[in-house]
């Protein structure tokens, strides 16, 4: 039993049974510590530390939050409480939490933290400003780097980001990840750029297919078409449930009018995702080119059901018009089933 006259004793006893978490321990002493007016804000950060590691989320909320109305500034109950608001999605409370407790006491793990509670909530210059510093004292950190680069591309910073990652392949010419880092900071504007540079990553790393379906994607964007077929092909391959993968392939198969091939990539699309209206469209002109009236007008109708009558004006008015002309055909005798076939 410890002597009540050793003020503070407690105090440190219950930090060091944190640290060998013998949490439930330290419960109890921070409780009786506290009950004694012992400790102030550092007991009571103490016990939400505890606390929080029990389990006992919503206790250990309050005991924070008590510390934080005995002190502003205390960094221990700041960084716990933001960690509460974080998981429970109220990002802007976790960054005022964040936040305090950085100025507070500073360090690069909590840097990192505030860095991608910033990211998440879309302050993107904020997440970067914040990268940078831990930049100047870890300048080898590639991971930070990389994302600190893509945040730059994503806030518009486009040439910073592309100069940024074209310094570190040159110093790098053999990381895979680099390489596809660069691949997608060019994907938008310079596709062709953007395939080169997944094609080295796949060939420093045969094993990378999130490179090898990005350059696939990247040649459908450069209307590369037959070169992209046979590159996504393999990516499914190696990974048969690769939306990406799928998506840019129905669309090459589509561009060279190799409908069956591209009708059947629209319907495992829209299995995987029946909400995107964009690919009930292309299934039905892929089966209407087939001349199966019947199931093309069942996909037009999907979409025209489906379809924003904003964002898809053009293409649901185009559907309409195909499924009065669809109609007419089938009174006419002139439609026929999908031919199951190889493709051309």
């Amino acid at each position: 039993e410890i002597d009540p006259k050793l003020t503070g004793v407690r105090i440190y006893l219950a930090s060091a049974l944190i640290k060998s978490d013998q949490t439930a321990r330290a419960v109890e002493h921070l409780r009786a510590a506290i009950e004694q007016g012992e400790g102030g804000a550092l007991a009571l950060a103490l016990l939400g530390v505890a606390l929080e590691r029990t389990g006992k989320t919503e206790e250990a909320f309050s005991a924070y939050s008590r510390a934080i109305e005995t002190d502003q500034s205390n960094a221990t109950a700041r960084e716990g409480r933001g960690r509460i608001y974080e998981s429970r999605n109220e990002t802007q409370k976790a960054i005022e939490d964040f936040t305090v407790a950085y100025r507070a006491q500073p360090s690069p793990d909590l840097a990192l933290k505030l860095a991608q509670v910033h990211a998440r909530a879309g302050q993107l210059q904020a997440a970067i400003q914040l990268y940078r510093g831990h930049l100047r004292e870890r300048p080898d950190d590639m991971a930070v780097r990389a994302e600190m680069i893509r945040l730059m591309a994503a806030s518009g910073q486009v040439e910073d980001a592309a100069k940024e990652v074209e310094r570190l392949v040159e110093a790098r010419p053999s990381d895979a990840k680099l390489l596809a880092l660069a691949g997608d900071i060019f994907f938008e504007d310079k596709p062709e750029l953007a395939a080169d540079y997944y094609r080295r990553a796949v060939e420093t790393d045969a094993g990378h297919n999130h490179a090898r379906v990005q350059m696939g994607a990247a040649l459908v964007r450069s209307m590369k078409y037959d070169q992209a077929v046979a590159l996504l092909e393999a990516a499914i391959s190696k990974e048969p449930e690769n939306y990406v993968a799928h998506a840019n392939l129905g669309t090459a198969l589509f561009k060279l009018k190799q409908y069956p091939a591209a009708a059947r990539e629209f319907i495992w699309i829209i299995k995987r995702r029946p909400e995107t209206a964009a690919s009930y469209f292309f299934l039905a002109i892929s089966l209407d080119k087939l001349g199966d009236c019947e199931q093309a007008t069942r996909a037009y109708q999907q979409f025209v059901r489906k379809a924003d009558a904003t964002t898809h004006k053009n293409e649901v008015e185009e559907a309409n018009i195909r499924l009065g002309l669809l109609q007419k055909l089938a009174k006419d005798g002139k439609c026929k089933s999908l031919v199951k076939g190889k493709r051309k």
